[in-house]
This record gives C-alpha cells, sequence and structure tokens, in this order.
C-alpha cells in the first residue's frame, strides 16, 4: 500500500503542475487572439475611416456604431490606463508608451461618434475628423495632467514638453477661429479655454522641474577634516554646503 503511495505520489504532484501550466498556456493563447483581433479590427476602421475622409463622404452608420463600439471602449480603457500611470508611476514613462495609441483610438472613436450625432448635414468630413485629433488630444492630456495633480506634483518632463509644444499652437488657432467664425464662436471658444489650461499647466510645469533642478544643481557640500574655533583650528569634521 505504501509503495503505490510512494509511486503514486510523483503523478499527483506532476498532474497538479502541468494542469496551471496548461491553463496558463490556454490563458496566454486566448489572450493572445483577443489582443491581434482587437488590432485588426483597429487597422479595419482606421482604413474605412480614412478612405472616407479622403473622400469627404459621410461615413455609413452602421460602420460607425461597430468603430464607436469597439474602439470607443480600448480609447477610454487606455485614457484611464495613462491617468493612473500618471499618478502613481512616478516617472517612469509609462503614460508616455501609451501616448500614441490613445490619441490614434481616441480619434476614431470620437470621430466615429460624432458621425453618428452630427445632425447638421455638413459635408465637411475631413474637418470633423481634424477636430476629432484635437479633442483625443486634449482628452489624453487632461487625464495625465489631472493624475500628476492628484499625486501632488507637477508634469515630467517627456510630458510637459509634447503638451506645451501642441496645445499652444491649438490655443492660438482654436481663439483665431473664435474670432472669425460667428456660428460656432461658444464652441471654438471652449477649445480655447481648453487649450490655454493645458498649455499653462505644461509650461508652469516645465517652469517648476526646471527650478527644482537648478537648486539641486547648485546645493554644493564639503567635508573639511578640521574644526575653526576661535583659537583656531582643530582636528574634527566640518561640513561646509551652499544652496
Amino acid at each position: 500500500m505504501w509503495r503505490r503511495a510512494i509511486l503514486g505520489l510523483p503523478i499527483v504532484v506532476g498532474a497538479c503542475v502541468a494542469a496551471p501550466e496548461a491553463r496558463a498556456d490556454d490563458g496566454a493563447v486566448a489572450l493572445g487572439t483577443v489582443f491581434t483581433g482587437l488590432a485588426v479590427s483597429d487597422i479595419v476602421f482606421t482604413i474605412y475611416s480614412a478612405i472616407k475622409v479622403d473622400e469627404n463622404v459621410e461615413p455609413n452608420s452602421s460602420w460607425m456604431i461597430a468603430q464607436t463600439s469597439v474602439v470607443g471602449l480600448q480609447a477610454l480603457f487606455l485614457n484611464g490606463l495613462a491617468s493612473g500611470f500618471a499618478a502613481f508611476d512616478k516617472d517612469d514613462g509609462l503614460d508616455l508608451v501609451i501616448f500614441p495609441f490613445a490619441t490614434w483610438l481616441g480619434t476614431l472613436s470620437v470621430f466615429s461618434t460624432w458621425s453618428l450625432i452630427d445632425d447638421t448635414g455638413s459635408p465637411d468630413v475631413k474637418g470633423r475628423f481634424g477636430l476629432s485629433t484635437v479633442l483625443a488630444l486634449n482628452l489624453f492630456f487632461s487625464g495625465v495632467a489631472v493624475g500628476t495633480l492628484a499625486d501632488g506634483r507637477p508634469l515630467p518632463e517627456y510630458m510637459s514638453i509634447p503638451q506645451t509644444a501642441l496645445m499652444a499652437p491649438e490655443l492660438l488657432l482654436t481663439t483665431i477661429k473664435a474670432v472669425t467664425d460667428p456660428d460656432g464662436r461658444a464652441e471654438w471658444i471652449g477649445l480655447a479655454a481648453w487649450s490655454g489650461a493645458l498649455t499653462i499647466h505644461g509650461a508652469t510645469s516645465l517652469i517648476v522641474r526646471g527650478i527644482a533642478h537648478e537648486k539641486k544643481a547648485g546645493s554644493k557640500t564639503a567635508m573639511l577634516p578640521f574644526i575653526v574655533t576661535a583659537e583656531g583650528p582643530i582636528p574634527g569634521l566640518t561640513v561646509a554646503g551652499s544652496l
């Protein structure tokens, strides 16, 4: 009986080890399949939207419903993930890695949603797509800004530089449109205020980080092998520094 138990023990242990491995492999395959399917669908939606934008033709509503459903959830997830990384990753740059993907999928989702609710009959599909990119950028930078502000620190340089570089021209263009387009003045003013706030936040973060860097670089300390007294130097240790 004991011999059977001893001989059977490796079989039981092997089965217990093999089962999780099989489940892990199955999970990896399933996850890879999901990611591949989403990537292919995103590329298909990108090509379809690009064709319609190039032709300046209204996209099919069925396509836009599917694009909003599939791409919109991914864009929301990526923007939320970037905001979380900005708050907790302590400037490791993970939010910057997400930036191009969040902007890409955000543009597609805003464009499809806007195409579904637009009832003006305007054929300016190219303009709609361009403004969808603007809104996607604003949403991403706003999420990252909220994340860093919640953590009580300014934007890191790798994020404040692109934010300022992209939002400052947007502020200028939207301000010009607010003056020259009376029909859409309220919307242009809103965009100008939004991009202006992001521009100020990015520039302020650059200044604050720069001042902190200068203070850190300017601080110098030295250790002297004596102590100065009224009677003169005596053996000891003196720490001298400047800030």
